[in-house]
């Protein structure tokens, strides 16, 4: 699915923040993918979210809590392809207005592999202004939010990835 903020005549371009990140994984797109499909997680390595709730009567949507600037976000998104192990999708249907794809990529070497992830915001007004006025705000988000995140990501699962290989050597060695 293309971004479905560009060039919508209803939302004012200046208004959208994109940012984006890669990062190399330590493990594979398996392990990568199930872990960041996991949506309640999501706040363990994104200091940035409150919370990931799937809703109950539809396991395609979620609702997402977040705060940014001293101010509380939230919304729906609704799960707009999943592709096991390399694509997570989503857009939101109510609340904050994002767009966001995950991607995770195989590398030619011993089952380690990379993710890069692209986020569009369609920003209130307030929080627009201040990000036309300062390009520092926007690397922040970038760096702090996104990039941060996705490091937090990868020390987490690397870690658990690690602990279950150890696991199983040492049942394999009874």
């Amino acid at each position: 699915m293309n971004n479905p903020f560009h060039n919508n005549p209803d939302i004012p371009q200046r208004r959208l923040i994109e940012v984006s990140s890669r990062i190399e994984l330590p493990f594979s797109v398996y392990d990568a993918y199930d872990a960041y499909a996991d949506l309640p997680r999501q706040p363990t390595w994104s200091s940035w979210l409150d919370s990931v709730v799937i809703k109950t009567d539809n396991p395609n949507e979620s609702v997402w809590t977040m705060k940014f600037l001293g101010i509380r976000y939230s919304w729906t998104a609704v799960a707009v392809q999943n592709k096991r192990p390399h694509i997570i999708q989503w857009k939101s249907i109510t609340g904050l207005q994002n767009f966001g794809t995950v991607r995770f990529y195989e590398k030619d070497d011993d089952n380690t592999s990379f993710m890069t992830m692209s986020m569009t915001f369609v920003a209130p007004r307030a929080v627009s202004l201040a990000f036309q006025k300062s390009k520092a705000l926007a690397k922040y988000v970038e760096q702090k939010m996104i990039t941060q995140s996705l490091e937090e990501f990868r020390n987490i699962v690397s870690h658990e990835v690690n602990s279950k290989q150890r696991n199983l050597t040492s049942v394999g060695e009874e």
